[in-house]
């Protein structure tokens, strides 16, 4: 190396190079032998230079940042190592609302946070504690807190093993999680551009400052470390292993696992790599060898206690999937034991002798080693699957064996706002990821026509309070009948269970709100519902031409007989307020749920309740908008997506919404057919325009068919928001709490079944029609004879409709006039 570095020192007399370069002085774990040559490299000319040097002369090359994702071996690097920390140079070009900032692969990201606060440019926030340089960050797609490097990059530009210089666009990177085309490619970033907004210093100042306190209060800062130092699986989090292990504190030399947080391992005092090694080593092994012990002597207890060996024994159940991996450590076992006693009793060991004892050996400790973390993982997989009480299907029912703990109660905070029959949708499937699900809905007259039970006990609309109920519950069939159930005779005729135990529970408890509360756990129901206002009020509509419609049930009719459109909804009075409650679940939700159901009846009035909007407004979790599939006759006629949030934005300002989820399914053109009678159709989906608005949209096929209607599919709108949380928790590095792998293996098992549910309709309505049509006799018969019968179905169904909506009217009518 020494003619390697006269040479390189005589041909670029300004180079900054070093021999026998410490690298515990470069690496955050402050550990790590000595480089050959250390190099830090200034410029464009100086680094096309070593790059073809080396190449010419097979000398092998490294390249490192800020050094804080990497553990260098005790005896040092061989060959060149270079730093770009000498690409420092920051450009800040304003652009109308938009700020390019260009920053040098070498830049801190810290430093670079520190420029962009003082002079008031947002967006960088997240990546200001991160300790990393530019070009680290970008190879890495490095992100904390929900964010990551690639919301920002706009465009890099690096330098091939050729020496050409590049410039590639984001979309052409290959970002995802902590991964970009950098990390495979054989090119060096030298520079980035990052597009970023103007701000407020203050506000940027508090949020750098908020950020700074979490890590403090998560991760050993203060300590040499490298971040989180274990690979995360599929189905099961390291960290998570390694603290239920009891691993924490666990030191070997000076290499420590972090009391603050099992993913770190950290340095207390000067040590080796070997350290850091081993203690890695002996952390994946004994965190699955101490798991298995504990759930094994748990297993052991319940048999002591209970008198039986059921729990052991549900092991071994079909399902369990559990027998193949103590099979397969038994076997390892066995040959492990073969070898030794091959060692133990072998007068003379010839080498066929050693061939079977080495054999024996390495295929049984992999056996058993592969038997033991398969087991784990199965393990983890049992604990999340056998604490979902909701799960309709309880094949290998092993929770004894683990712990029955209420895993439901530590999932997400979810706030659905609405009513109607899409109201209860999105509530039917959420129901399977949380009991944290509060359900605001309206309880006031709105100015509908009042049923008798309600004219006789005096109350309040409670309809919608009904059906979320039912939609919450367990046994939604049983809990339907039980509350709509009406009296067909006696002192009760007329009168509605629901409305009595309504009005009963409002009597013993003396507050509407806290009767609702209670009724929680009388019904056994899933989560809470809470009114919207206990305030009398009615939803008024304003035309396009003027007209006020001061009824709710009104407003379609007029609205369709005036052919005008509704300019906007007002409710009287304007300054009702919140139920209690209602305010504080808002800004506690991680996620915030706004319709299905009528935009201008259902939706909107919600959000008109002083306080709902701003709250929601100002809530930091998701804000999402579940689109309507069918325009509404007399409301939403020819609306499309853009114009269904461009009404609720108009009404409750820009920010209410984050996200959009529309659907993209196929509905059946007769059902279609159907409501085009009734004056309906599909929403259309004019996506340009939607992004027009700063909403983010999320296709999913929600639409199926449920009797006589097309409605939302509750597994599918619940999958797609809990889809959201998860990728929300990754990003924020929680995906060690029991929360994630719980979201995560239901969201799995859901999407599972909703594919498999789509797939056997498809199947099913193939055999239906063979069977049907099997003695149609021409081609034509066989092709449209369904869809003929259904039409002709759908025609005198809708004549059926047409003739009892007529009906009722004359007796409301006639009510009217008494």
């Amino acid at each position: 190396m020494q003619e390697i570095y006269e040479e390189l020192t005589t041909i670029l007399p300004n180079l900054e190079i070093k021999k026998d370069e410490p690298m515990s002085k470069h690496s955050s774990f402050k550990v790590g032998g000595k480089a050959d040559l250390f190099i830090k490299v200034k410029t464009i000319e100086e680094l096309k230079f070593i790059l073809e040097y080396v190449k010419k002369n097979k000398i092998n090359l490294t390249i490192i940042g800020n050094g804080s994702n990497i553990l260098v071996k005790d005896n040092g690097i061989r060959g060149i190592t270079i730093t770009l920390s000498g690409f420092n140079k920051i450009e800040i070009e304003n652009n109308k609302n938009k700020v390019i900032c260009k920053a040098g692969a070498g830049v801190k990201l810290g430093a670079l946070s520190a420029i962009l606060q003082k002079n008031e440019i947002t967006g960088f926030e997240f990546a200001s504690g991160i300790p990393g340089t530019i070009g680290g960050a970008i190879r890495m797609n490095a992100g904390a807190y929900g964010k990551e490097l690639k919301d920002i990059v706009k465009e890099v530009t690096y330098i091939d093993t050729e020496g050409n210089i590049k410039t590639i666009e984001k979309d052409l990177m290959n970002f995802s999680y902590r991964h970009s085309r950098f990390k495979e490619a054989q090119e060096i970033i030298i520079e980035a551009k990052l597009e970023l907004e103007k701000g407020n210093a203050e506000k940027i100042k508090n949020e750098i400052e908020e950020l700074r306190k979490k890590r403090i209060e998560k991760q050993p800062i203060d300590m040499p470390s490298a971040g989180s130092t274990f690979k995360r699986g599929n189905d099961f989090i390291s960290a998570a292993l390694i603290d239920q292990a009891g691993l924490k504190g666990y030191t070997i030399g000076g290499a420590q696992i972090s009391n603050k947080h099992a993913g770190f391992i950290v340095n207390t005092r000067k040590c080796n790599c070997w350290w850091h090694i081993k203690t890695y080593w002996l952390c994946n092994k004994n965190s699955l060898w101490k798991i298995w012990k504990n759930i094994r002597a748990w297993s052991r207890s319940n048999w002591r206690i209970g008198g039986k060996m059921r729990g052991f024994l549900k092991w071994f159940k079909k399902g369990a999937k559990m027998k193949r991996w103590i099979l397969l450590i038994l076997i390892g076992v066995v040959l492990t034991c073969y070898g030794i006693m091959l060692l133990i009793t072998g007068k003379e060991l010839h080498f066929i002798d050693l061939a079977k004892i080495i054999v024996s050996f390495v295929i049984g400790f992999t056996l058993i080693i592969i038997g033991n973390i398969f087991m784990q993982r199965r393990t983890l997989e049992l604990l999340v699957q056998e604490t979902d009480t909701r799960t309709e299907a309880r094949r290998g029912n092993v929770k004894s064996l683990i712990f029955n703990k209420k895993v439901y109660n530590e999932g997400p905070n979810i706030v659905v706002i609405g009513g109607g029959s899409g109201l209860d949708s999105v509530l039917k499937g959420l129901k399977k990821y949380t009991n944290n699900l509060t359900a605001i809905v309206t309880v006031s007259d709105y100015g509908g026509q009042m049923s008798d039970s309600r004219k006789l006990l005096e109350t309040l609309p409670l309809d919608d309070i009904k059906n979320s109920f039912v939609a919450l519950s367990e046994d939604e069939n049983v809990m339907n009948g039980i509350l709509n159930y009406k009296f067909t005779e006696g002192r009760l005729k007329s009168l509605s269970f629901g409305d009595i135990y309504l009005l009963a529970m409002k009597e013993l408890y003396g507050d509407f709100t806290a009767s609702i509360e209670q009724s929680k756990h009388v019904l056994n129901i899933t989560g809470k519902v809470l009114p919207v206002t206990l305030d009398a009020i009615d939803i008024c509509a304003e035309l396009e031409d003027g007209t006020i419609i001061e009824r709710k049930d009104k407003i379609p009719e007029i609205a369709a007989d005036k052919i005008s459109k509704i300019n906007r909804i007002f409710i009287n009075p304007s300054n009702c307020v919140p139920a209690p409650g209602v305010l504080d679940a808002i800004k506690k939700a991680d996620a915030i749920i706004i319709g299905p159901g009528s935009l201008y009846t259902n939706v909107i009035p919600n959000l008109l309740v002083k306080g709902v909007a701003k709250a929601i407004k100002e809530n930091k979790g998701f804000k999402i908008y579940i689109s309507n599939i069918m325009t509404e006759p007399g409301q939403t006629d020819s609306y499309s997506l853009s114009d269904h949030i461009k009404a609720i934005q108009e009404h409750a300002g820009k920010d209410i919404i984050d996200y959009c989820i529309y659907d993209i399914g196929e509905v059946v053109p007769e059902f279609i057919r159907r409501y085009n009678k009734d004056g309906a159709d599909l929403v259309e989906q004019d996506i340009a325009k939607a992004k027009e608005l700063g909403v983010k949209l999320l296709k999913r096929e929600l639409s199926y068919v449920d009797g006589e209607f097309i409605r939302h599919n509750p597994d599918a709108i619940a999958s797609s928001i809990i889809e959201l949380i998860c990728e929300d928790l990754k990003f924020k590095d929680m995906q060690n709490n029991t929360e994630y792998l719980m979201l995560n293996s239901r969201l799995k098992e859901s999407k599972k079944k909703l594919k498999t549910t789509m797939g056997a309709k498809h199947v099913n309505k193939k055999r239906k029609r063979r069977k049907h049509l099997a003695g149609a006799k021409s081609k034509f018969a066989l092709k449209y004879n369904d869809r003929i019968q259904s039409i002709k179905e759908s025609d005198e169904k809708t004549i059926k409709r047409k003739q009892e909506k007529l009906k009722q009217r004359k007796e409301m009518v006639k009510t009217e006039e008494k």
